[in-house]
C-alpha cells in the first residue's frame, strides 16, 4: 500500500516526465555512442630503453603484409630491408599520412631497383701503341669478393695490336652468309685478313673460352692533333640500388645537404629531355635525364687483378697471315715472349672514376656510364628459424633471366652479368629492359654524398633503418671468420647474393615517370620471354615512409604516447603496416649462409638486425576518450534527474513529514520515492535501447546487442544513484521541519539588496542555491566537453596527447565526440528548464503577488529567464576555469586558443539555457494572479 501511496502522491507528473525525457536522450545517445566510438588503436607491447639509439624517425610505415616471416616471429628487421620492397604505397597515402595530426615530416623512399653502372680498368699500351708489326697481348683477369673467399678466374683474353688498318664488317644478312661480326685489317699490300668478333653479349664471364679481340694503333695514336691516348679500357661493373626520394623531405629528415662533400643536393622538378654526346664525333644521343646523388663509397668488396703477357714471334706472324675465325693457335695457350707488369684494381680505386665518368648539367660523361638499359628488382630473402632463435638463409641456383639472356632484348645486348654475379642467390630477380632508341634513362649526377657526414651517422651506423646506413656482417665463429679474412663481409656484384648494400644513388620522386613508361620497357619472364609494356615502376611506386613526429625529443612517457597516437591514426587512416622505431637498437643475429659456387665455404655469420623496442599491433575497442565524453552525457542526465528527484522532495515535504509522523519507516518512504524514478528509467533505458538500435541501422554503424542494451542498464543505474541522494535526504527530516516554509534563510543573508529584476533574480539563486546546484554543474559539464573537444580541434588537428598523474593519454575527436559535447548542452539546457518551470511552482503565490501589485508579465518573465541567464553563465564560467586548467596541465595547450574554446562552449550553453527557460516563464508571466494565490 505504502508502494502505491508512494508513487501517486509522492511525485509531480512533471518530474516524471522530465526524468524519463532525459534519461530517454541520454540512455539512447550512450548505445549509440558506445558502438560509434569503437575504434581501432594501435596496442604496443614492450618497453623503450632511454638508451636506445635513434633511428632518425619514429614511424615505418610499409606496405601491407610486408612485414617477413622473420620479423613477424622474432620481432627483427634485417638491415637494408628496403631494397627487396618494391612498392605498394601510392602519392596519395603518403599525403594522407603528412596531414595526419602529429606528423611533423614524412619522408618517402620509393626503390627503383639495381642499375649496373661501369667503371673501367685501364690497361696502358704504352710503347706498343706504336709498334711496326702486329703484337698480341694476353691478359689473364682473376676476380675476387667475399673478402677472397669467392675467386672467378676468366679465360684468357688476347688483343690483337696492329699498324694497320681495320675496318668492322657486321653479320652478313644474305643466305648462308657469315652469322658473326668480323675485324678486317688490310695490309701494306692490299691484301685483306678476317678476325672474328667476340660475340656481343656473354651470359656470364667466361672461365673456359679465350676471347679475341683485333685493334689498330691508329685508334691510340694522335689524328688530327688530337691528343694520342694509349690507354684501353676494361669495363668494371658496378651494380648501384637506385632510389627515389622527395629532396625536401629527404633534407628534413636527415640532412643530407650537411653531408654533401661535392656538387649539390638534388632538387623537386620534373626532369626535361636532353641530348647527350657521343664521343668526339659530334653524334648524339636523346636521353630522359635521372639526377643523382651519389654516395662517396662502393659498399662494395670486388678486386681484380690481370697477369699482362706479350707474344711477339711467328706465332704473331702466323695469326696476322692466317687470320682468326674463332680457334685461337694452342701457341697463344702457353708461356708468352715477355711478361709486363700485372695490372690491380680494387672497388675504391673503379669506383672514383666511376663517379667522374657520370655526366653532370654542364658535361655528358661517358655513355656506357651514363645510360640506363637494365633495371633489376630483387626479392626478401628467404629464412627460416630453428628452435634457438638462430636463422638459415635459403639459397639456391641462380636463373639468368633476370640479367637479360635468352630474351632477344636490344637492353640486354652487350650487358655481360658481372663477375659472380651466377653465384649461389638467396633472392629472386626480375630484370627490366629500355629500348636504347626510345630515349633512355640518363644517369646525370648532381652531387656527392658522405654518409659519415650525417647529423646522426653514429646511430644510423648502429641501427641500419634508413636509406644511407650500412652495417656488415662479421664471422660468427672462427672458422668463418677466417673465410672472410677476419673482416667484415661486404656485398659483391651479385645482386641476388646475400649482402646487399644501401641505395648509393639517390634520384627524385619527380624522376620516375622515366622509369614507368610502358613504351620504353619491357620484362624478361622466367620462361624467356618477353613481356612488353612491362615497367619496373608501376601503380603505387613509394615503398615506405619514415615519419618523425611533433614534439618528440626524448623516450619519456609522453614521447612514446605522442608517437603511439600518431601511428594510430596513421595505421587507421591508411591501412598499412605501421611500425615505432623508437627504442630499437641492434643486435647480433646468428645467420647460417650455405657455401657459395665460386670457392666460398658455408658460412655462420653475426648480423646487426634490429631489436623493434616495441611490438604494435592493431586492436579494436572502445576509445577512452570517446567512452569518457559518453559517460559525461550521463552524468548531465544523472543531474537532471537528481534535480528533478530533489525538486519532488522539496514539493512534497509537508506530505512526507505527515506520513512519517503517522509512523510510516524511512525505508518505505526512501522506496516510494525511488520507485517511480526507477520505473521510469526502465522505461527511458527501453525507448534508448529502441533508438540506439534504429540509429545503427539508419547509419550502418556496426550493431553489437551488448552495445544497444547498455541503454536499459545504464538508465536505471543512473537515475539509481541521482535519486537516493534526495530520497534519503527526505527520510531523514523530521516531521517539525518538514512544516517550515520552503524558503531558505541562509542564504538570504548575504544576498544582494533587490534594487531591480537582476538583483532580485540573484538574491532568489542565493536565497535557495539548492535548487540551482544541478543545473549549475549540467552547465559546466557542458561548457567543459564543449571547451574540451573545440580546443583539440583547433589547436591539436582533432588529437591531443598529454600525461595526467604521470600516465600518457590520447584525446581524439571524431564525429560522435562532437554528437556528445552538443547532448551534454541539449541536457543542461533540460535542467534549467526544470529549474524555471520548478521555481515558477513553487513561488506561484509570490509570483501571484507582484502581478497582482502591478508587475508586467513580461517583466516577471525576465526575472525568471534572468535567474536561468544567471545559473548558466556561473556554471560556464565554473566549467571554463575546469578546463582551462585541465587542457593547460596535461596538454599545454595555448591560453588564447583555450579562451577561446571556452567562449565558444559557454556561449552554446548559455544560449540553449535561455531558450530552454523562456517558455516556462512567459507562461508565468500570463497566469492569473487570483489562480497563483489559491490555496491548494
Amino acid at each position: 500500500m505504502g508502494f502505491r501511496l508512494g508513487s501517486r502522491r509522492l511525485l509531480l507528473a512533471g518530474n516524471l516526465t522530465t526524468i524519463l525525457v532525459t534519461l530517454t536522450l541520454a540512455t539512447g545517445a550512450y548505445g549509440v555512442l558506445t558502438g560509434a566510438t569503437e575504434r581501432t588503436r594501435l596496442d604496443v607491447r614492450g618497453t623503450v630503453d632511454a638508451s636506445a639509439v635513434s633511428a632518425g624517425y619514429d614511424i615505418l610505415v610499409r606496405p601491407k603484409g610486408s612485414r617477413s616471416a622473420a620479423e613477424q616471429s622474432t620481432g627483427l628487421v634485417q638491415p637494408g630491408f628496403l631494397s627487396a620492397v618494391q612498392g605498394g604505397i601510392s602519392p596519395e597515402q603518403w599525403h594522407q599520412i603528412e596531414g595526419q595530426p602529429g606528423v611533423k615530416v614524412a619522408a618517402p623512399v620509393a626503390i627503383i631497383g639495381w642499375v649496373v653502372a661501369y667503371a673501367t680498368v685501364q690497361v696502358d699500351l704504352g710503347a706498343l701503341a706504336s709498334t711496326d708489326h702486329p703484337v698480341v697481348v694476353r691478359t689473364k683477369t682473376t676476380w675476387s669478393y667475399d673478402n677472397g673467399a669467392s675467386v672467378v678466374k676468366a679465360a684468357p683474353a688476347l688483343l690483337y695490336i696492329t699498324p694497320n688498318p681495320i675496318r668492322f664488317q657486321p653479320p652478313s644478312l644474305e643466305p648462308g652468309g657469315s652469322q658473326y661480326s668480323v675485324v678486317v685489317e688490310t695490309r701494306p699490300d692490299g691484301s685483306e685478313v678476317g678476325f672474328r668478333a667476340p660475340a656481343p653479349v656473354t651470359e656470364k664471364v667466361d672461365e673456359q673460352e679465350p676471347t679475341f679481340l683485333a685493334l689498330s694503333t691508329s685508334n691510340v695514336t694522335a689524328k688530327n692533333g688530337a691528343r694520342s691516348s694509349t690507354i684501353v679500357d676494361v669495363p668494371y661493373p658496378f651494380p648501384f640500388l637506385i632510389a627515389a626520394v622527395d629532396p625536401t623531405k629527404e633534407d628534413q629528415l636527415t640532412g643530407v645537404q650537411e653531408a654533401m662533400v661535392s656538387g649539390s643536393w638534388l632538387t623537386p622538378g620534373e626532369p626535361k629531355m636532353r641530348t647527350f654526346g657521343l664521343g668526339s664525333g659530334g653524334d648524339t644521343q636523346p636521353g630522359r635525364p635521372v639526377p643523382v646523388a651519389v654516395a662517396n663509397q662502393p659498399y662494395l668488396q670486388l678486386d681484380v687483378s690481370a697477369t699482362v703477357d706479350l707474344f711477339d714471334g711467328p706465332e704473331v706472324t702466323a695469326l696476322s697471315r692466317e687470320g682468326y675465325a674463332g680457334e685461337l693457335p694452342a701457341a697463344f695457350k702457353g708461356p708468352a715472349d715477355r711478361t709486363l707488369p700485372t695490372l690491380t684494381a680494387n672497388a675504391s680505386a673503379a669506383y672514383r672514376r666511376l663517379l667522374d665518368s657520370l655526366p653532370t648539367a654542364t658535361s655528358d660523361g661517358d655513355a656506357q656510364t651514363r645510360t640506363i638499359l637494365r633495371v633489376t628488382r630483387t626479392s626478401p630473402l628467404q629464412l627460416s628459424t630453428a628452435s634457438d632463435g638462430s636463422l638459415t638463409a635459403k639459397g639456391f641456383p641462380g636463373f639468368a633471366v633476370g640479367w637479360g639472356y635468352g630474351t632477344g632484348l636490344p637492353g640486354a645486348q652487350g650487358s655481360a652479368i658481372p663477375p659472380g654475379g651466377d653465384d649461389t642467390a638467396f633472392r629472386t630477380m626480375d630484370g627490366y629492359f629500355a629500348a636504347p632508341d626510345q630515349a633512355p634513362p640518363t644517369l646525370v649526377k648532381t652531387g656527392v654524398f658522405d654518409p659519415a657526414r650525417l647529423p646522426n651517422a653514429r646511430s644510423l651506423a648502429s641501427l641500419p633503418l634508413g636509406t644511407f646506413s650500412y652495417s656488415a656482417p662479421i664471422g660468427g665463429d672462427p672458422a668463418s671468420a677466417r673465410a672472410l679474412g677476419d673482416k667484415p663481409w661486404l656485398p659483391s656484384a651479385n645482386v641476388w647474393g646475400y649482402t646487399q648494400p644501401p641505395p648509393m644513388m639517390l634520384t627524385t620522386l619527380d624522376a620516375l615517370p622515366a622509369f614507368a613508361d610502358r613504351q620504353l620497357w619491357s620484362k624478361a619472364a622466367p620462361a624467356g620471354q618477353v613481356l612488353s609494356g612491362t615497367p619496373p615502376i608501376q601503380d603505387n611506386p613509394i615503398s615506405a615512409v619514415r615519419v618523425k613526429v611533433a614534439g618528440v625529443t626524448g623516450v619519456s612517457d609522453l614521447d612514446r604516447e605522442r608517437v603511439r597516437s600518431t601511428a594510430e591514426a596513421i595505421a587507421a587512416a591508411t591501412g598499412l603496416d605501421v611500425d615505432i622505431t623508437m627504442g630499437a637498437s641492434a643486435g647480433q643475429q646468428h645467420v647460417s649462409i650455405p657455401a657459395g659456387t665460386h670457392g666460398r665455404p658455408a658460412l655462420t655469420i653475426d648480423e646487426p638486425w634490429v631489436v623493434k623496442g616495441v611490438a604494435t599491433r592493431l586492436v579494436t575497442g572502445i576509445d577512452k576518450a570517446s567512452a569518457a565524453l559518453a559517460l559525461a552525457v550521463l552524468i548531465a542526465s544523472g543531474l537532471v534527474v537528481f534535480d528533478a528527484t530533489f525538486a519532488t522532495t522539496r514539493a512534497r515535504r509537508r506530505d512526507i513529514g505527515i506520513v512519517s509522523a503517522l509512523g510510516w519507516r524511512a525505508r518505505d518512504i526512501a522506496l516510494g520515492l525511488l520507485a517511480p524514478v526507477l520505473a521510469a528509467a526502465l522505461a527511458a533505458g527501453t525507448l534508448g535501447a529502441l533508438i540506439a538500435y534504429l540509429t545503427h541501422q539508419a547509419l550502418g554503424l556496426p550493431s553489437q546487442p551488448v552495445t544497444v542494451l547498455v541503454a536499459i542498464p545504464a538508465a536505471v543505474v543512473v537515475a539509481l544513484v541521482a535519486a537516493i541522494g534526495p530520497a534519503i535526504a527526505a527520510t531523514r527530516t523530521p516531521p517539525t521541519m518538514s512544516m517550515k516554509p520552503l524558503a531558505s534563510t541562509r542564504g538570504a543573508r548575504w544576498s544582494p539588496r533587490a534594487t531591480g529584476v537582476a538583483s532580485l533574480a540573484l538574491r532568489s539563486v542565493t536565497s535557495a542555491p539548492g535548487r540551482a546546484v544541478a543545473a549549475l554543474l549540467g552547465a559546466a559539464t557542458a561548457t567543459a566537453v564543449i571547451a574540451l573537444i573545440r580546443t583539440v580541434q583547433t589547436q591539436f588537428h582533432n588529437r591531443a596527447v598529454g600525461t595526467v598523474l604521470g600516465d600518457a593519454i590520447t584525446v581524439q575527436v571524431q564525429g560522435p565526440d562532437i554528437a556528445a559535447a552538443v547532448l551534454t548542452a541539449i541536457l543542461a539546457a533540460i535542467g534549467i528548464h526544470h529549474v524555471a518551470a520548478t521555481e515558477a511552482q513553487e513561488r506561484r503565490r509570490e509570483i501571484g503577488t507582484l502581478l497582482a501589485t502591478g508587475w508586467s508579465p513580461g517583466t516577471l518573465s525576465r526575472l525568471l529567464i534572468t535567474q536561468a541567464l544567471l545559473i548558466s553563465v556561473f556554471g560556464a564560467a565554473l566549467g571554463a576555469a575546469v578546463v582551462t586548467g585541465i587542457t593547460r596541465w596535461v596538454f599545454h595547450a595555448d591560453s588564447g586558443g583555450i579562451l577561446t574554446a571556452c567562449a565558444w562552449g559557454a556561449t552554446l550553453t548559455v544560449i540553449l539555457s535561455i531558450l530552454a527557460a523562456t517558455p516556462s516563464a512567459i507562461m508565468a508571466g500570463r497566469a492569473e494572479p487570483i489562480s497563483l494565490l489559491r490555496v491548494d
